[in-house]
């Protein structure tokens, strides 16, 4: 009796389960792109799938006649399906099946991309999300099980803008322990697999670089997009790192900029292989690696950058696309301030993507932008300064901002200065006050503060140490306060 009422309660919670989480009736489980290829499992009745459309992002095929599905997987390619294509990059596909779920990779998600030679699985169901316990688990290669953060070996700094040094893209991989690791046959995954050689050790706090005089054939990295793994020689997925927008020239999406600390590791310094190519974390935020960073960045649109030209401006930016509840970006503008609420100002653009071109600048004013992140279910995000922008044109130089309606301080002793010059500035009321230095070019080179700050003096000192001689600009942000002035580094 004892046994038949566990074996009722068992049966009633599966079935509790099952109805609040239930299984889709139709489920991609196995996908390859060369040649196309996927795995369609169904978990319903005996169906006829002639005629059905399969949807991807650039292309529309058709499963031929006599094709059916009851229960077994049923591999779906170029014998029974007509005009099936599929991007390696990035794709997505549904198949136009009541309850079937879509799978979607690369660029459109931080799902696992395929690459040549290889495929892509989901492993599994439950209801819970946790292995053997529930959930769907997200694209892995075939060939690597995911172990994200078993190891002390990160995947630290990626240039992927060849900008820097003539056919120098790289990836950087640190050792974050106090001993040495042996990194052999460990594999580096960008479009196709790197092996790293025999008797690789890295030394601790110690580098191993790839650059691109090593890439084999076909190892690719977008500037623009891509995706990027580390799996160890156990086939275990360790390390990843991804982006999904054109963060601009002179930047390198990196794991621990020069002087921050590793905060899960005893607040170790890390200062990057090379200072000429580590910038902030800021500059390039890998959208897609998550993992990659040591404070999670929650859930905010980041890295807003514009250009101006002809009177107009285009935007780019980064979505958070590590969220899965992200649905829409919001760009709004104002001539009197930063819009503090998503109802504040005028839309700009409203949508998914990543960019707007084209907002008309009027001559003389100053306009004020920031864009909100907003979920499915219709909440907002708080905007920081990574989300806000002001432009004034038409300018020649990033110190001929106008001067603010809230006037405050900004100087600095010594200027011209050696090595080192202490910016002392003033704030009319509290707030997140922003101060950066940007070269002539209009690069940023160094972000001193970007945090909330009381009202009154405030001082920093800024080390010119790993910069050239010349001239460089020293920008305070707040709410409503803009002001940049002139430094003069002379070694």
């Amino acid at each position: 009796m004892r046994r038949m009422i566990m074996i009722v309660l068992l049966f009633g919670l599966a079935a509790s389960q099952a109805v609040a989480n239930p299984l889709p009736a139709y489920d991609i489980q196995y996908i390859k792109a060369y040649p196309p290829q996927i795995r369609l499992n169904s978990n319903g009745f005996l169906t006829n799938l002639s005629g059905v459309m399969i949807f991807t992002r650039s292309s529309t095929a058709v499963i031929d006649s006599g094709v059916y599905i009851y229960e077994m997987p049923l591999t779906l390619d170029s014998t029974n399906t007509s005009g099936f294509t599929l991007d390696t990059e990035a794709d997505s596909i549904m198949v136009d099946l009541p309850g079937a779920a879509p799978a979607k990779w690369g660029t459109l998600n931080h799902d696992t991309p395929p690459i040549k030679g290889y495929g892509i699985y989901k492993a599994g169901y439950s209801p819970t999300g946790i292995p053997g316990m529930g959930g769907w688990y997200l694209l892995l290669f075939d060939f690597a099980v995911a172990k994200m953060g078993f190891t002390q070996i990160i995947i630290n700094e990626i240039n992927a803008h060849n900008n820097w040094q003539n056919g120098c893209n790289f990836i950087e991989l640190c050792n974050k322990d106090q001993v040495n690791h042996d990194i052999s046959n460990w594999m580096i995954v960008c479009d196709t697999i790197y092996r790293i050689p025999t008797g690789t050790i890295i030394p601790s706090h110690g580098y191993f670089v790839l650059d691109e005089s090593n890439f084999p054939a076909l190892f690719d990295l977008d500037f623009g997009s891509d995706n990027i793994y580390l799996i160890n020689a156990d086939s275990q997925l360790v390390d990843e790192v991804g982006w999904s927008s054109d963060h601009g020239l002179n930047i390198s999406f990196i794991r621990y900029p020069d002087g921050d600390a590793d905060s899960t590791y005893n607040m170790i310094d890390f200062i990057g292989y090379n200072d000429n190519t580590s910038t902030s974390f800021e500059n390039g935020f890998p959208t897609r690696g998550a993992f990659n960073r040591h404070e999670s960045p929650g859930f905010k649109v980041i890295g807003i950058r514009a250009d101006t030209s002809g009177g107009l401006a285009n935007f780019h930016w980064t979505n958070p696309a590590w969220d899965t509840l992200f649905s829409e970006a919001i760009l709004r503008k104002s001539t009197s301030g930063f819009p503090m609420t998503p109802y504040d100002g005028d839309i700009v653009y409203e949508g998914s993507g990543q960019e707007f071109i084209g907002d008309t600048l009027v001559p003389g004013v100053t306009n004020y932008y920031v864009i909100y992140a907003r979920t499915r279910c219709g909440q907002y995000s708080t905007p920081d300064s990574e989300a806000m922008l002001s432009i004034f044109y038409p300018s020649t130089g990033i110190d001929e901002v106008p001067t603010p309606d809230k006037t405050f301080l900004l100087e600095c002793y010594p200027n011209p200065f050696n090595s080192s010059t202490l910016i002392r500035y003033s704030l009319p009321e509290p707030g997140i006050a922003r101060l950066a230095i940007y070269n002539i070019s209009g690069q940023r080179v160094a972000i001193l503060c970007d945090s909330y700050q009381q009202a009154g003096e405030h001082n920093i000192v800024w080390n010119g140490k790993g910069v050239s001689s010349g001239i460089y600009f020293a920008r305070l942000e707040s709410r409503h306060n803009i002001q940049s002035i002139k430094l003069t580094l002379l070694k």
